[in-house]
C-alpha cells in the first residue's frame, strides 16, 4: 500500500466487507465517548480518518496521528477541509513526540492500545489534563478508559 489511491477501509481492515462494517460501527463506537464538544481530541493511530472528520465536527481542535505518512495524506486529503484539524505523521512510541501539559482533553485510538507497553501508555499522562481519558476501543462493545493523570483503568 505505498500509491495512497490504494488505501481504503477495506485495505487498512484487511476485510473486503470491512466498509459495511464501518457504516454500523463507526457511529455505535462514537457513541461510547464521553462528551468531546468543544475539547481539544488527540486521535492516535488516525489512519486515513475513518474518525477523524466525525470528531472534527463535534471538537474545537483534533490533532490525527499516524505513522503511516501515506495514511495520514489520506486522512488530510479526506478530512482537510476542518479548519480545527493537525495531521501529524509521527509514531506515538517516539520519545520525540511532545505535547505541552494539559494541552489535551481526549485521547482516542481504536485497536492501538494493545500494541503499546503500560510504559508507553503512561508516557501520555503529561499531555492531558486531570479531566483527560485515555478511550481505546478494541471492539463495538469494550471501552477501555484511563484517567490517564491518576494512573487508574477502568473496562466498561
Amino acid at each position: 500500500m505505498d500509491n495512497i489511491s490504494d488505501l481504503s477501509v477495506n485495505a487498512m481492515m484487511l476485510d473486503s466487507k470491512a466498509s459495511e462494517l464501518d457504516k454500523e460501527e463507526r457511529p455505535e463506537i462514537l457513541s461510547l465517548l464521553p462528551p468531546y464538544e468543544g475539547k481539544t481530541v488527540l486521535e492516535l493511530g488516525a489512519g486515513i480518518g475513518r474518525f477523524t472528520g466525525e470528531l472534527a465536527q463535534k471538537a474545537s481542535q483534533v490533532v490525527a496521528l499516524d505513522f503511516i505518512e501515506s495514511a495520514i495524506k489520506k486522512n488530510e486529503n479526506i478530512n482537510g477541509h476542518y479548519k480545527n484539524v493537525k495531521f501529524m505523521c509521527a509514531d506515538v512510541k517516539s520519545p520525540d513526540l511532545n505535547f505541552s501539559e494539559g494541552s489535551v482533553d481526549l485521547i482516542f485510538s481504536n485497536w492501538l492500545l494493545m500494541y503499546l507497553s503500560d510504559k508507553e501508555v503512561n508516557r501520555l499522562d503529561p499531555y492531558s489534563g486531570l479531566s483527560c481519558l485515555i478511550v481505546d476501543l478494541l471492539t463495538d462493545l469494550l471501552v477501555i478508559h484511563l484517567k490517564a493523570s491518576w494512573n487508574q483503568w477502568s473496562v466498561l
